[in-house]
């Protein structure tokens, strides 16, 4: 599979820190890392569930791509330039636990940035990944989709002198990313079991030189789920 930068097209890593809060940058990030096309957004019903400010679907409304995306976050309270918003029907406060829609009503679901914080919070309540997932497919309709990313793989240590895996300390260390990711395997083989379909992909491979000769190999995914 090919690999893609999740910096947006055309951006290196200077240029995405210096652009980060631009609307164009939200913009081409989401559809990067999320590996979606405009004609996949077009006229859709959507909910962006972690939209933070918004950006997203302001950005789909100005462009004239769509006004149907509805958006939640659970801190509204940290971004006070969106106070306007606070009182519409599609910006809402809520999280991924709770989300305060009907069933089967999206035609698309998507996540991104909110994934990390939930990864974090798994090691604290391994239920949360199950409980995020099955709560953002309920409102999916039969034949939608639910995308989130990135869900960061357990790191792994590489000597790069002796050609194989590190033996170090920490690789017998639990940590929030090995529990999601597991938890998030479970959670798909659960749902294949029951008729859905989904893919894995790759996004990102991250190779981070912590001491000479020894790097840490993690990768993002992507996950995209098809309710039956």
């Amino acid at each position: 599979m090919e690999k893609s930068e999740s910096f947006g097209p055309g951006m290196t890593r200077k240029s995405s820190l210096e652009n980060f809060k631009s609307k164009e940058f939200h913009f081409n990030n989401y559809l990067q890392i999320l590996g979606l096309k405009i004609k996949d957004i077009s006229g859709k019903k959507i909910l962006d569930v972690g939209a933070d400010a918004d950006e997203f679907a302001e950005s789909c409304k100005e462009k004239k791509i769509n006004t149907k995306i509805y958006s939640i976050d659970r801190s509204l309270e940290a971004h006070p330039s969106t106070d306007k918003f606070l009182r519409t029907e599609k910006y809402l406060k809520a999280d991924a636990l709770a989300i305060p829609f009907k069933d089967n009503i999206f035609d698309l679901v998507i996540s991104v940035y909110a994934v990390p914080i939930m990864q974090r919070a798994a090691a604290i309540e391994k239920e949360t990944i199950e409980k995020s997932i099955k709560e953002m497919l309920r409102v999916v309709r039969s034949g939608g989709q639910l995308i989130f990313a990135p869900v960061l793989s357990h790191p792994t240590f590489y000597d790069n002198q002796k050609n194989k895996i590190a033996d170090n300390s920490i690789l017998s260390k639990r940590s929030p990313y090995d529990f999601f990711e597991e938890r998030v395997d479970a959670m798909l083989n659960e749902l294949s079991n029951n008729g859905y379909l989904f893919t894995k992909e790759t996004i990102e491979q991250q190779n981070n030189e912590i001491k000479p000769g020894i790097f840490c190999v993690q990768y993002e995914y992507r996950i995209c789920i098809i309710k039956p």
